[in-house]
This record gives C-alpha cells, sequence and structure tokens, in this order.
C-alpha cells in the first residue's frame, strides 16, 4: 500500500506540473520537493538537506 501510495502521489504531482508547464504558469515549490523531472518547476526553496538531496539526485541521474 505504501509503494502504490508513493506511485500515485508522483504521478498526481507530475500531471499537475505538467498541466502548468503547458499553460506557462511556474511553479516554485515551498518546503518540500516532489518526486518529478525538475524541468517541470522553476525550483525549490527549502532547507539545505532538501537542496542538498535535490543536487545530489540530479547528479547521478545524468
Amino acid at each position: 500500500m505504501k509503494k502504490f501510495r508513493k506511485l500515485f502521489t508522483a504521478f498526481i504531482y507530475t500531471t499537475v506540473l505538467q498541466e502548468a508547464k503547458d499553460a506557462s504558469i511556474p511553479v516554485i515549490l515551498t518546503d518540500r520537493n516532489v518526486d518529478a523531472h525538475p524541468s517541470l518547476y522553476k525550483t525549490m526553496i527549502g532547507g539545505a538537506r532538501q537542496f542538498s538531496i535535490q543536487f545530489l539526485n540530479s547528479i547521478w541521474s545524468l
């Protein structure tokens, strides 16, 4: 059930962020990061830990 919830949540975030991108609405995430491709939002404002995780994930996905 936990894995399903994570996949469903990622699908919802991706869908909504893609709709915002298609409508040329910039998205700025605050406090929390989402499991979606970074091209779907402009930036994320959060603590250093969230930034470090996001940065490392972007490097590892190259």
